[in-house]
């Protein structure tokens, strides 16, 4: 699946990207995807915020 994202991102058929799950993890260095400037890597942690553990309960009680 990266190599059809990194096609598409050579070929322009997409904007962008945003991506926190690859293949191999973590991403290696040597990885196209690293050198397009509309292409957001985070680690797969981006949502654990500061108010990560207080959604986490809410949604748990209001699932209850």
């Amino acid at each position: 699946m990266q190599n059809e994202l990194v096609h598409a991102q050579m070929d322009k058929d997409i904007a962008g990207a945003g991506l926190d799950v690859f293949e191999t993890a973590p991403l290696p260095e040597n990885s196209p995807l690293w050198g397009f400037n509309n292409v957001i890597i985070t680690p797969h942690t981006s949502g654990n915020t500061e108010f990560y553990d207080q959604r986490l309960i809410q949604d748990i009680l209001c699932r209850i």
